[in-house]
């Protein structure tokens, strides 16, 4: 070998061992974030948008009066990366997992904090949410994770398979769902729409123009105050439905159809119920001036209405 290829080739060999040695390292920094402790802020708009991805494990969200977002708590033992990053109005919080055996180890458990006039959309699998002071909107998805929330404003949309979701003093448009878990929601004020299959669903001391609550099985409990001009109705097919119609003053037409197997209780006037030759209930009456529509369907279920 002359003297101009081994100089060559030296340059050559440095170069493939700084590679690999970046290589390695990226793999090295990677897998130092399972199961690490982490505290890191950034300086964050108020009103931008946080996306937030934990698989699994637990989080906790709250709105704080401070232009910045922190994040302090555990990653996942599968954490392959830890992504935190902010832009001018939009900040993604994301623990990345293998999509594969991820039964193995525990999960995240993290505490974040972000302006309280953030926008925060979160998606999960078996992960616990809460959150809290939120005055921008709330977004949450999982699939067995239970989701609980309290003082949020604006549009909320909550969503989970067989998690349990509760949400407390709200305010805004409310959007709420389950297929088994049980749905609880407690001084609302604004548009609600609750639908669920076989879990519960509880309502209660909430004020409203529009109202929705649909079951398939699972019993519907509801204490609400209609607004003037408000539309409320209310469906299931085998869940009993207990409405309490709150207020000082009630103005409404109410209609209730209590299906083929079904009975009707009215405690809320002297109205009587009315039977078809086919058993089948009803309950056609106005209440005040009859300012509000309210619908009642059921197949098979109780019906109770004060």
């Amino acid at each position: 070998m002359n003297m101009t290829q081994s100089n060559v080739k030296q340059p050559i060999t440095r170069i493939l061992y700084s590679l690999v040695a970046c290589l390695l390292l990226g793999v090295l920094v990677d897998s130092a974030s399972a199961n690490d402790e982490i505290d890191e802020i950034r300086a964050a708009s108020s009103g931008g948008l946080v996306k937030i991805e934990v698989i699994r494990g637990s989080v906790r969200i709250t709105g704080w009066d401070r232009d910045e977002i922190r994040v302090v708590g555990v990653v996942d033992d599968l954490a392959e990366k830890f992504i935190f990053e902010v832009g001018e109005k939009k900040t993604l919080i994301k623990v990345k997992i293998p999509r594969h055996n991820v039964s193995w180890g525990d999960g995240s458990d993290l505490e974040i904090h972000v302006p309280y006039q953030s926008r925060v959309d979160f998606k999960g699998v078996s992960t616990e949410v809460a959150a809290r002071n939120v005055a921008g909107g709330l977004r949450i998805k999982t699939i067995s994770g239970e989701i609980s929330s309290s003082k949020i404003s604006d549009r909320i949309l909550l969503s989970s398979i067989s998690g349990e979701i509760s949400l407390d003093e709200s305010n805004g448009i409310l959007r709420a769902s389950t297929v088994s878990g049980n749905l609880v929601v407690e001084s609302h004020k604004g548009e609600v729409e609750l639908e669920s299959v076989s879990g519960e669903i509880k309502l209660l001391s909430s004020v409203s123009k529009q109202l929705r609550v649909s079951s398939v099985s699972g019993d519907i409990e509801i204490i609400s105050e209609l607004l003037e001009a408000a539309i409320a109705e209310i469906e299931s097919v085998s869940g009993d439905i207990d409405f309490e119609m709150a207020g000082d003053e009630i103005d409404a037409r109410v209609r209730i159809d209590g299906g083929m197997g079904g009975e009707i209780d009215n405690d809320l006037t002297s109205d009587e119920v009315t039977r078809s030759m086919l058993g089948q209930e009803r309950l056609d009456m106005t209440v005040g001036r009859g300012t509000s529509n309210v619908t009642i369907r059921t197949m098979s279920a109780d019906v109770r209405i004060e």
